[in-house]
């Protein structure tokens, strides 16, 4: 299960015109938790940061309705999290675990680019 919420500033580079290019930056909380275990293994990994970064694209606005078209990118971010994970195995003789935990830094300069379609209310 994830979670990543928080603001995103838009500015765009015309904006009077039905078509208007922008860029925007963002700044997002991360929660991250995943789980998996049999009936001798189990292991589990927490996932806590922060996620910064930055975007561009342009949008079409429709003038009779509500909605706009755009297509979008993000081109960078930085993710900084604290990772705990935590692993078990289990047999009839013995049993062993394991906990490891330490901040993680993560950069990515790329392109990855979507259509979108967005309703106005």
């Amino acid at each position: 299960m994830s979670i990543v919420a928080g603001p995103r500033i838009r500015k765009f580079a015309r904006p009077e015109s039905f078509f208007s290019p922008y860029w925007d930056t963002y700044a997002h909380f991360v929660d991250s938790y995943s789980l998996q275990s049999s009936s001798q293994e189990s292991y589990s990994s927490r996932k806590v940061g922060g996620e910064i970064g930055f975007a561009i694209g342009v949008e079409y606005f429709s003038t009779r309705w509500p909605f706009s078209v755009g297509a979008h990118t993000n081109v960078a971010r930085l993710t900084v999290v604290h990772v705990s994970d935590k692993s078990g195995y289990t047999s009839l003789s013995s049993a062993r675990s394991r906990v490891s935990s330490g901040t993680l830094f993560n950069s990515v300069i790329a392109l990855s680019p979507s259509l979108q379609v967005r309703v106005y209310f």
